[in-house]
């Protein structure tokens, strides 16, 4: 008889392609709130209080994209080890 279901292919990237992607989530997210927050500043007029908000913002969205970065690549190493 046979066995109609089928195993999940799980493919995992190699590390150099994590880190990029990573690498370049971290400086994105930074760099966009530095913009975000000059060009506030820009329009409002308030000399270093959005720069600043948005480089906290920006900070927070990497570590966050860091996190789940990590997660993600820790989820996917264990489902190839079993």
């Amino acid at each position: 008889m046979l066995d109609m279901k089928r195993e999940r292919q799980t493919t995992t990237m190699p590390a150099s392609v994590f880190f990029l992607t990573v690498g370049s989530t971290i400086v994105g997210s930074i760099v966009v709130g530095l913009l975000l927050g000059l060009w506030l500043d820009g329009v409002v007029g308030t000399s270093p209080l959005f720069l600043l908000l948005g480089l906290a913002l920006g900070i927070a969205g990497a570590a966050a994209a860091l996190v789940r970065a990590g997660t993600v690549r820790n989820a996917s190493e264990a489902t190839t080890d079993e």
